[in-house]
């Protein structure tokens, strides 16, 4: 990702928190728009999916805990998310992660993709409750064969900003 493609997922990243978490206030969502551009994002590792010329996805991660993935509503349930963390997977023994307890698309999303729920927590931010959920390698030989479907074109970029 480069430092110009931050708004669009900056976009992004508002659409999909909209749309998915509608139990929070839209106004909390807009009003953390540029913490989130201008603060989060710069601060963490992150990685872009491209359908084209065109970002549809991203992750952004701190060691091996993922801050946030999200995919443009319109591209949703076509394989961007799990392409985004088969991508992390592939460099990590462990990824961690905290999701919306209401948020059930995003906890079955997470599960269907190795993650098990260690803990219940209160965001900060919202009040809301929360899963902490945990992925970890399997020991060669030891996991189930994973197919990752994404657009013809697409492809995964690092962040550099």
């Amino acid at each position: 990702m480069q430092s110009q493609d931050i708004d669009r997922v900056g976009e992004i990243w508002l659409e999909a928190s909209l749309t998915a978490h509608s139990f929070v206030s839209a106004d909390f969502w807009r009003s953390q728009l540029e913490t989130m551009t201008r603060e989060m994002l710069p601060a963490t590792e992150g990685y872009v999916h491209m359908d084209a010329d065109r970002i549809d996805g991203f992750v952004a991660v701190d060691g091996d805990f993922i801050h946030c993935l999200f995919v443009d509503p319109e591209h949703q349930r076509q394989g961007v998310g799990t392409t985004l963390l088969s991508h992390l997977k592939g460099s990590r023994d462990a990824l961690r992660l905290r999701v919306y307890q209401q948020n059930q698309d995003a906890v079955v999303f997470y599960e269907s993709n190795g993650f098990v729920i260690t803990a219940e927590a209160s965001c900060p931010h919202t009040g809301c409750a929360e899963f902490e959920m945990e992925w970890r390698k399997q020991p060669q030989g030891m996991h189930p064969k994973t197919r990752t479907e994404g657009a013809p074109n697409a492809s995964i970029d690092p962040c550099d900003a």
